[in-house]
């Protein structure tokens, strides 16, 4: 049997399969090696992962492919697959970066350029199976265009800087009641700011008729193509997967054409394009 996961900083998604069915999928709390330590990772996987597999003998587990964000070099990788390797003393485990999820669940075997767009974002240029050229992902703090936490940063801070229209901010003010010291508090000192900026995607969504919370959304993605996709050869298709790409795929689409960029796939999660790759690669 094959375990895969996909894992952002918000949650994995696990799937079993064998070669020909899905035998169980469920979904866990996210893993980020920049975030958590080797410990925190195996309470999680006992506490989350292996009461979902409880049904099955694990040693019949004989591959594990993790793609997680944040797997992108040895000692991180190191972080997940220690823990994993105390429970599955059988499975061969492959740690991946999520980008090359993405490029594989959007691409397959095709040629393209597949990028992330969920509480994180980042990119990449897939050719012949590989990825052949990446911009750098620097994260929150200095980047992470296009993303659900770029997109609530910039919420916040056009909120607090009272950028908005009146209106809209009288209507934040009354449904949100934002108070400075907690959204600072969440950003700086608490684990996964990501994910708590990326929280505010859902307002916006659930307010999007908003032709400001529409701008704010383009604005978001049109940096990300100034700023990264257009450093790629224009030729290639863009792809996207993550839960931002997909929910504001129409804003998304637009800029993209402005762009004069192909349009490919958009899909929300790489997990039924990673079920496709690996159940019959």
């Amino acid at each position: 049997m094959i375990l895969i996961a996909d894992s952002g900083s918000t949650k994995t998604e696990w799937v079993l399969l064998d070669r020909n069915n899905i035998i169980k999928n469920f979904i866990s709390e996210g893993f980020n090696p920049y975030f958590q330590t080797e410990e925190e990772v195996e309470l999680n996987i006992k506490k989350q992962v292996l009461p979902e597999l409880n049904f099955i003998d694990i040693k019949k587990i004989n591959s594990i492919y993790f793609y997680g964000a944040g797997c992108s070099n040895q000692k991180n990788n190191l972080t997940l697959k220690n823990p994993l390797n105390k429970y599955f003393i059988d499975a061969t485990i492959e740690i991946e970066h999520d980008l090359l999820a993405a490029a594989r669940a959007c691409c397959g075997k095709d040629d393209g350029i597949a990028c992330i767009l969920g509480t994180g974002s980042n990119s990449c240029l897939f050719i012949n199976g590989l990825i052949k050229d990446q911009i750098p992902s620097l994260g929150l703090f200095m980047g992470d265009e296009g993303s659900g936490g770029h997109i609530g940063k910039l919420f916040i801070s056009k909120y607090f800087y009272r950028d908005f229209s009146k209106e809209t901010q009288k209507k934040i003010k009354s449904e949100l009641k934002l108070n400075k010291d907690e959204v600072l508090e969440n950003v700086y000192k608490k684990a996964f700011p990501s994910r708590y900026l990326a929280s505010f995607t859902h307002y916006i969504n659930k307010n999007i008729d908003n032709p400001e919370f529409q701008s704010l959304i383009e604005e978001s993605f049109n940096d990300f193509i100034k700023k990264i996709i257009l450093k790629y050869p224009n030729y290639y298709t863009l792809n996207s997967v993550g839960s931002v790409g997909y929910l504001f795929k129409e804003q998304l689409n637009k800029i993209t054409r402005i762009h004069q960029l192909n349009i490919g796939k958009n899909i929300k999660t790489p997990i039924e394009g990673l079920i496709a790759y690996h159940q019959y690669e």
